[in-house]
């Protein structure tokens, strides 16, 4: 009996030997290996590859010339859109504000009767901006903050208001500090979706006339006529740095709170 059984050290060894066998090695190699290449080529790749070409001064044609930081001295102290992009880039419009604001079509001035260029107008324009912005992000931001509504434990309010605490009270005091780590994902998810933002301001005027992004002039650079690309692989390491930021503090935040 104990022959055909066996010892526990051999059934461990046979189950490891089972569970780590060449066929599933092979098979996770291919399902990982496949996920991993194509992060690497579509994702890491041109990431160091704008990281090297922001310290050249290539053009697409030219041969690869070094030139260090100068394309980020150049960056901050001779190339005026950039700090007003920097002061945009959390502010940005969507086509819908187009079709609101517009001069010649929008709702605004058929309902009001005015002509003012609301998307024209670099005094009032970053204002539509901020609208149009609110109102893009309520939907999911609304719908991440229902969710977390849901997970407060009812004990607590009525807990506080046994204490004698009202409404506003328990809210602020009580429900609000519950939901920080909700607060913390709000904020990262706008603040990354600003600095991304490239689509529906280049839809609206090109990101131009006080609507400059960094994400617009990374494209001008780019692929725009001046085909400066290392110098738009500067701004673009800028704009990953900025992202970087907020996406570690986030991570910092909620490794502490696992702990």
């Amino acid at each position: 009996m104990t022959a055909l059984r066996g010892s526990p050290a051999t059934a461990r060894r046979t189950r490891r030997a089972r569970r780590y066998s060449t066929r599933d090695v092979v098979v996770l190699v291919i399902g990982l290996g496949i996920a991993v290449l194509v992060d690497l080529a579509v994702v890491w790749g041109p990431t160091l590859a704008s990281v090297a070409l922001s310290g050249t001064d290539w053009n697409g044609i030219s041969k690869l010339r070094w030139i260090g930081g100068d394309n980020y001295r150049d960056l901050t102290t001779e190339y005026p859109p950039f700090w007003t992009a920097v002061r945009n880039n959390v502010l940005w419009l969507g086509f819908i504000a187009q079709l609101v604001y517009s001069q010649d079509y929008g709702v605004l001035n058929a309902v009001t009767g005015m002509n003012t260029d609301w998307l024209g107008d670099p005094s009032i324009n970053i204002w539509v901006v901020m609208v149009a912005a609110a109102w893009r992000h309520v939907g999911y931001v609304m719908i991440i903050y229902l969710a977390g509504l849901k997970a407060v434990d009812p004990a607590l309010k009525e807990a506080a208001a046994i204490d004698g605490a009202n409404e506003r009270q328990a809210f602020f005091r009580v429900v609000f500090p519950v939901l920080r780590p909700i607060n913390v994902i709000v904020l990262v998810i706008t603040v990354i979706e600003a600095l991304r933002a490239f689509d529906i301001v280049y839809a609206i005027n090109k990101g131009r006339n006080g609507l400059e992004l960094l994400s617009v002039l990374v494209t001008e650079n780019i692929v725009g006529e001046t085909s400066r690309i290392g110098f738009g692989s500067a701004i673009a390491v800028v704009l990953l740095v900025i992202s970087m930021g907020f996406i570690v503090t986030y991570l910092t935040q909620v490794f502490k709170e696992e702990r």
